[in-house]
């Protein structure tokens, strides 16, 4: 299997990431998820876990972006590297992940400025209307 990646994440012009090598034609719908299931089956018992065995091809792509989220990549590259259609899909699906990022960002200003000033800084929670 060949998987084209480049900069808009498809190198055809049929949009489709997961082709056949032979005819470039892409694979059935279940090809992906057939062969996923059988990569788990081959995950030996003690590492198997109960959410990992139920997870889907799918779930990957979830993973990943959440991920990309964590380490701080910024949303459009996120939202370009799934292909969404704009932004605001990427973050209606992964605004949940916000308040944790929220904090991170206030904590490393926070020890940045202080770095900086050798001033303290004092965090506190702002209430919204």
């Amino acid at each position: 299997m060949i998987i084209y990646i480049n900069e808009h994440t498809s190198c055809h012009s049929s949009g489709y990431v997961f082709r056949k090598e032979t005819t470039g034609k892409p694979h059935k719908p279940d090809y992906l998820t057939n062969k996923y299931k059988n990569l788990l089956k081959g995950i030996p018992e003690g590492e198997q876990t109960e959410n990992l065995m139920k997870s889907s091809f799918h779930t990957t792509r979830h993973t990943h972006a959440t991920e990309l989220f964590g380490v701080g990549i910024q949303p459009k590259i996120i939202q370009e590297r799934l292909g969404h259609s704009s932004i605001a899909v990427t973050m209606n699906i992964y605004s949940h992940l916000m308040p944790n990022m929220q904090q991170s960002a206030m904590m490393r200003f926070k020890l940045d400025y202080e770095a900086w000033t050798g001033d303290p800084v004092e965090l506190a929670v702002a209430e919204r209307n």
